[in-house]
């Protein structure tokens, strides 16, 4: 009787190992809109440092694959490039799988800071840039500006 259980255990632990792993493969050959000339799973393995990929479920049974890796150099997350995510800071993408199967990104974050010196000028006498809130070091949500830059710095643009 313990043998079959378990037995009964051991291939159930298989069953779910094998449905979350099929998620993380599906999200890592994912070709990205605007970005085709690679995978996902290729550019952001080649561009992160000890990259993980989780399978998830979230609140009401929201499925997604969650990316962790830190970034291999600083990247700007705003066009004139004053605000960034200092080179070896943890970054977490969340690509949410849909009902219809269809992926997105819908939550990224990383530590944010403020470059010391921008075009000439000390950014601390810049009035709309809070240091407190860009540290450095508290990882804090990206808006869609920010993914779509790190998702460039993944893809080597």
């Amino acid at each position: 009787m313990k043998t079959a259980l378990k037995m009964l255990v051991v291939m159930a632990l298989m069953v779910i190992m094998v449905g979350c792993s099929n998620n993380v493969k599906k999200v890592q050959a994912l070709v990205m809109d605007g970005w085709p000339n690679s995978t996902v799973g290729d550019a952001f393995n080649a561009s992160f440092t000890d990259p993980v990929w989780e399978d998830c479920v979230g609140e009401r049974n929201v499925t997604f694959v969650q990316f962790t890796g830190a970034v291999q150099e600083d990247v700007p997350v705003c066009e004139n490039g004053i605000k960034i995510i200092p080179k070896g800071s943890q970054v977490l993408i969340q690509f949410v799988i849909n009902k219809k199967d269809e992926t997105n990104i819908g939550f990224a974050e990383a530590p944010v800071g403020v470059i010391p010196v921008w075009n000439g000028i000390e950014t601390s006498r810049i009035a709309y840039i809070d240091t407190d809130v860009f540290d450095g070091k508290t990882p804090r949500p990206l808006d869609g500006e920010a993914v779509i830059l790190l998702v460039d710095y993944a893809y080597g643009e």
